[in-house]
């Protein structure tokens, strides 16, 4: 992987230095939102890889995703957890450096019921995450609210265990 930096003096993107370690096609990246020199980057050869730009190296790799991970996203709770999902999940969630560093699987993020595309954390709401689907649809986990339509109820696998609830909006299907 190339690193470009911008040389001021001539106001153009330079080579600096060039990482590498996947071997096939990059599926997903996400920066460090705490840390601006890390980034997380995942392939089609199951590897996820979180990078250190200042230091021009890798400083932790997942072998062995269990699938090609489509989406990446570091945990808004920690910069040292990163998430990732690969086509029908589950979402797991990555501890590269904590004090038992692995990887577990979120208890509820998963047997979706169409393959995913991408997801996101919500900025703000600690547990909020949505999931884009290849069909349209979205899935939504939306902490602390419960519906009186009979919609079941989730638990979240963080500690704080928090409500969530399992949404899911399909455009031009009404229920």
């Amino acid at each position: 992987m190339p690193l470009f930096q911008l040389d001021q003096q001539y106001n153009e993107f330079k080579l600096r230095s060039i990482m590498s370690e996947h071997k096939k096609t990059i599926t997903a990246i996400s920066w460090c939102p705490d840390n601006p020199d890390l980034f997380a980057s995942a392939s089609a050869d199951n590897l996820l890889i979180i990078w250190n730009v200042a230091e021009k190296k890798a400083v932790a790799r997942l072998d062995n995703t269990k699938g090609v991970p489509v989406s990446v996203s570091w945990c808004l709770n920690s910069t040292e957890g990163v998430a990732f999902v690969s086509q029908r999940g589950p979402l797991y969630i990555w501890d590269y450096r904590g004090s038992d560093p692995g990887v577990t699987v979120h208890k509820e993020a998963h047997s979706f019921l169409s393959d995913i595309c991408l997801f996101r954390w919500h900025p703000t709401k600690k547990g909020k995450l949505v999931f884009g689907h290849t069909d349209g649809s979205l899935s939504v986990f939306q902490p602390g609210e419960r519906l009186n339509d009979g919609t079941d109820t989730f638990h979240c696998s963080e500690k704080n265990e928090q409500s969530l609830l399992l949404s899911a909006y399909r455009p031009g299907v009404t229920n």
